[in-house]
Parts: C-alpha cells; structure tokens; sequence
C-alpha cells in the first residue's frame, strides 16, 4: 500500500502546483521568496551529498534529517502557498505530503535499512527523519559537497521548475489585479 501511495506523489505535486498557480489572488512576495529560496538551498545542499543507492548519506545535511530533500521540498513548497496566502489549500497540501511523501520515505528507509543494515540502524539512532536535529550527528567525513553531484543528481531541473513556478504565480497575480 504504501508503494501505491508513494508512487502518486508526483502527481499530487503537480495538482498542487497547479492549484497554486490558478489561485494566485494576491502575493505575500518577501515572506513566501523566503521560504522557497531556504527550501531551495536545502536542496541544493542535500543533492551535493547524496550518491544515490551507493553511499549512506551521513555528512552535510544528512546529519541533521534523515530526508533533507524531502524537507527543502516541502519548505520551498510552503513558500509557494505563503506567496499565495491561501490558508486552506496550505493545510490540505500538508497533509497531503504527509500522506505521499511519509509513504515514500517509508519505502525508502525499508531500502537503506536492507541495504546497509546495522549501519542505517545507528544512523536512524541518532538523525530525526525529517524534522531536523539543532546539531550536527558527528560522524567521520567521508565525503564532501560536490557541485557535480547537484548536476548529476539533476538537482538544477528542480530549481529551475521552482522559479517557473514562482514566476507563474507572480504573473498570475499580477493579471488578476
């Protein structure tokens, strides 16, 4: 079941997207901006470290949530709604990734813990997997933030749809004026 449901979260992003987009009656520009370029940034930062299905992500902000791509996702997402300022449609896209995207870490963590056994079992020990930790879970570097990763983890197509996306819902607003 949970498969299911975490296979249709990408179509749950972009009904939300859309609505998003549709319903642009005015913008809360500086508030919103902020939150979609701090999800943003965790992104980034997120897809400099992770070498999927390859390396344990330990380092970097995978020392602070097991899922900070997952997290960058939902703040930037968040953002868009605060650009909005459409209370209802922000508490139906938080359960919303509650139901899809919890699924999907769910899956995602039965993977790591079969694939790297004991060692995700430390790890999820001490990482939050989702809400972030204050501090840093200290563990050895192994590895550091690579721009090459955030390319080849095409981390740049994910910024680029939220600044389209930004930019329709600023349009939007500003025809319905």
């Amino acid at each position: 079941m949970l498969q299911k449901i975490g296979k249709h979260r990408l179509i749950y992003s972009y009904v939300m997207a859309a609505l998003v987009v549709v319903l642009a009656p005015k913008v809360l520009f500086y508030p919103g901006l902020i939150l979609v370029i701090l999800g943003s940034i965790i992104r980034i930062w997120a897809a400099g470290y992770i070498m999927k299905k390859n390396i344990l992500a330990q380092e970097g902000p995978y020392s602070y949530t097991r899922n900070p791509l997952y997290l960058g996702s939902f703040i930037a997402t968040l953002g868009t709604l605060v650009l909005i300022n459409n209370w209802w449609l922000t508490m139906i896209f938080i359960a919303g990734f509650a139901i899809f995207y919890g699924g999907k870490i769910r899956i995602e963590e039965d993977f790591l813990r079969n694939k790297f056994g004991k060692d995700f079992d430390e790890y999820a020990k001490h990482v939050p997997i989702f809400i972030p930790r204050i501090t840093a879970f200290k563990k050895m570097q192994e590895y550091s933030f690579s721009w090459r990763m955030v390319l080849h983890n095409d981390e740049h197509y994910s910024i680029l749809c939220t600044i389209g996306s930004v930019l329709a819902i600023i349009l939007v607003a500003y025809l319905k004026r």
